[in-house]
């Protein structure tokens, strides 16, 4: 079984505290049109340890005891896991990450061992075999029914049944207050 990686980070000084709405309302709104668009100008290493302490900058923020899977397959955007990690911990989520690239038979499993409550599946550019290991582990874990399917790929393709398919950090905000 692959390892995880947490990626809860502590939260900021008291003294740094801005007021920021609670539990991502606005958090995944803010994401795609604000932040997305200036992260590309900004380096890289600079945003994603911006992007790992948005969330905790928010007074209050609610916790789940379950925690959200994110995986990749292919070759992703820059910044993509950072801004989806960033999102899901501003709804409370502790985000675990698969080191290395598990099998979709293994990642299904890694989501009913940790009781990922929402498994979030990227699939970048590559080769055809890697999209269709992608699609073939979201319709994996969408069929054992133990936890929210998102899927993030492109929008020619056709997802799986019982997977939810997103496009921008809103919709994925919205998938994530609704379930």
């Amino acid at each position: 079984m692959p390892a995880l990686i947490s990626e809860e980070q502590p939260p900021v000084r008291a003294g740094a505290r801005a007021r920021l709405p609670a539990e991502g309302d606005q958090q995944s709104a803010l994401l795609d049109e604000r932040v997305e668009g200036v992260a590309r100008l900004a380096p890289p290493a600079f945003v994603a340890g911006l992007l790992a302490r948005l969330p905790f900058i928010v007074s209050e923020r609610r916790r789940h005891a379950f925690p959200a899977l994110l995986a990749q397959a292919g070759e992703p955007e820059l910044l993509q896991a950072e801004l989806i990690s960033c999102l899901l911990r501003a709804h409370g989520f502790e985000v675990l990450r698969p080191a290395g690239a598990p099998q979709p038979g293994q990642l299904a499993d890694l989501v009913q061992r940790v009781r990922a409550r929402f498994a979030v599946l990227t699939i970048g550019r590559g080769p055809a075999e890697v999209k269709a290991g992608g699609l073939a582990a979201a319709a994996e874990i969408a069929a054992a029914r133990g936890a929210t399917v998102c899927l993030q790929c492109d929008p020619r393709g056709r997802a799986p049944r019982g997977v939810v398919r997103f496009r921008s950090m809103a919709q994925l905000g919205s998938i994530l207050r609704c379930a």
